[in-house]
C-alpha cells in the first residue's frame, strides 16, 4: 500500500475501520471510545491531519515480526555470542526484517499509511560508540535503498517538500549523543566526527542521554552541573554544520546553558512540562521558556510512564494544552518515542529479550532505581490502545476537540518544525 498525500478524511477512517490488522482496528476503536468525538469533530480532525505536513517529532519506524526474524533470533541464541552483542545484532536484524518478507513489508507500509503522517524524526544511532553508531546508521541507509519507492531520508525542508510530491514517507536522522570520544587531547579530535555525521544524514543530536558525559549532565544525574566548555564548542560546531541541538534527556542547568550558547533554535524533541508531571525527563518552566526564547520547539512525549496521570490519549491532549499555555503554540510539537510494534502471535519474541540476561550493562543511559515516578495505574495505551502509533489521526481529532485553531494544529503537527529546521541550515 503506497502512502498518498493529501489523504481524505474518508480514506484515513477507512484505513482503520477496515484494517486487516487487528491491532490497528482495535486501537482505533479504543481511541474513539476515549475521545467520543462528534461526527463533525472527527471529520474535521481527519481532514486537517490528512492535508498538512504532519510528523512524529521523535519516534521509530514500524517493526514487524517475521518468520525469518524468528530464525535469525534463534540462530543468535545458539551462537552464544553474549548478551550485549546479542542485543545489538538483533536490533539491526529486526529493523530490516520487514524488507525481506513481502507480507511484513505490506504491513509496514499499511501502518505508515494509517498513521496519516508525512514523516518523522528517527533515532539512527545511540551515541555509545562510533563503531556501533556507524553500523546502526548503515542499516537505515540500507532500509532506504530497499524501500526507495516508499521511504526517503531527508535533510532539509526542500527535500521534505520534494518527497511529499512523490508521496513518500520521510525520516530525519537523529542521534542520542555526540560522537566525542572524550580523550580531551585535541579539540579537532573531539569534534572531527560531526561533519561525517552530517554527511551521513544526521540533523539532530542529543547533548547527553540521562547520564553525564564530557559535554553535559543528563537529566538523571544527582548533580545539576552545566554545560562544559567542550559542550559550548560542540554547540558552535552543530550550529555551523546544520545539526539541531536537542536536549530531551539533558539536565536542567545544561539545558539552560545550551540555550544560551546556541545561535540557532534548540529543541527538546520528546519531553514535557515538569509542572504537569514531575518526571526527570520533563523540563522546568525556566528551561521551557529558554527553549522558546531561541525560537525553538518542545515535543510533548506520549509515553504513558513519562506523561504521568492516567497515561492515555486524554492525558496527552491535556499535556499539549498545558504546554501551549506555558510557551505558546509556536513552540509546541508532539512525539511518541515509540512505534507500531507487533510481535509474533506466540509471544516468544518480546523486544529481543532473553530471560535472566542483562542487556545494557553499560552506564550509558541508565536511570537511577526509583527515580522515575510511575503513572497512577499501569498503562498499555501506547501499544494497541488509544495512544497506539497508528492512531495519530485521532491525536489531531483531539486537538480539534480542545478548541485549537486550524493554523495552530498545523503548527503543532509539523509547521513549527519546518521553521526550526530551516533556521538550523548550515552557515
Amino acid at each position: 500500500m503506497k502512502r498518498s498525500h493529501p489523504q481524505s478524511a474518508e480514506t484515513l477512517e477507512k484505513l482503520h475501520v477496515e484494517s486487516p490488522y487487528p491491532e490497528i482496528k482495535t486501537a482505533w476503536e479504543r481511541g474513539l471510545s476515549e475521545l467520543k468525538p462528534s461526527r463533525a469533530q472527527l471529520e474535521k480532525g481527519l481532514e486537517i491531519h490528512g492535508s498538512v505536513i504532519a510528523m512524529d517529532h521523535f519516534g521509530f519506524l514500524p517493526q514487524i515480526f517475521t518468520p525469518e526474524l524468528g530464525k535469525a533470533w534463534k540462530a543468535l541464541q545458539a551462537a552464544q555470542i553474549g548478551g550485549r552483542h546479542y542485543h545489538f545484532e538483533l536490533g539491526l536484524i529486526r529493523r530490516e526484517a520487514a524488507f525481506y518478507f513481502p507480507p511484513a513489508l505490506e504491513e509496514f507500509l499499511y501502518a505508515l499509511a494509517a498513521s496519516g503522517l508525512s514523516g518523522m524524526i528517527q533515532t539512527v544511532a545511540e551515541g555509545k560508540s562510533i563503531d556501533e553508531d556507524i553500523k546502526r546508521m548503515a542499516s537505515f541507509h540500507g532500509i532506504q535503498q530497499k524501500a526507495f519507492e516508499d521511504l526517503a531520508m531527508v535533510g532539509s525542508n526542500k527535500e521534505i517538500l520534494a518527497v511529499e510530491q512523490e508521496e513518500k514517507f520521510f525520516f530525519i536522522p537523529s542521534v542520542n549523543g555526540p560522537p566525542c570520544p572524550g580523550h580531551l587531547a585535541d579539540l579537532r579530535d573531539e569534534l572531527q566526527w560531526i561533519h561525517p555525521w552530517y554527511n551521513l544524514g544526521v540533523r539532530l543530536m542529543h547533548l547527553s542521554y540521562n547520564r553525564r558525559n564530557v559535554i553535559a549532565d543528563g537529566c538523571y544525574e544527582s548533580a545539576n552541573g552545566g554545560l562544559s566548555d567542550l559542550g559550548k564548542d560542540l554547540i558552535h560546531k552543530l550550529n555551523e554544520e546544520g545539526i539541531i541541538v536537542d536536549i530531551p534527556h539533558t539536565g536542567n542547568q545544561s539545558c539552560l546553558d545550551a540555550c544560551a550558547a546556541s545561535k540557532k533554535p534548540v529543541m527538546a524533541t520528546h519531553s514535557g512540562r515538569k509542572k504537569f508531571h514531575d518526571h526527570p525527563r520533563h523540563k522546568s518552566d525556566e528551561v521551557l521558556k529558554a527553549i522558546a526564547g531561541t525560537d525553538g520547539l518542545v515535543g510533548v512525549v506520549s509515553l504513558p510512564s513519562i506523561m504521568g496521570r492516567d497515561g492515555n490519549l486524554l492525558t496527552l491532549l491535556d499535556a499539549v494544552e498545558d504546554l501551549v499555555g506555558c510557551i505558546g503554540a509556536n513552540h509546541v510539537a508532539m512525539a511518541t518515542d515509540y512505534s507500531y510494534l507487533r510481535n509474533d502471535p506466540a509471544g516468544e519474541f518480546v523486544h529481543g529479550h532473553l530471560p535472566d540476561i542483562e542487556f545494557k550493562p553499560s552506564w550509558w543511559g541508565n536511570t537511577k532505581p526509583g527515580s522515575s515516578p510511575k503513572p497512577a495505574k499501569p498503562s498499555t495505551e501506547h501499544f494497541g490502545g488509544s495512544l497506539s502509533w497508528t492512531n495519530w489521526p485521532l491525536f489531531t481529532v483531539g486537538l480539534v476537540m480542545k478548541g485549537f485553531s486550524d493554523r495552530d494544529i498545523e503548527k503543532i503537527l509539523g509547521a513549527n518544525f519546518l521553521r526550526v529546521f530551516q533556521a538550523n541550515q548550515p552557515e
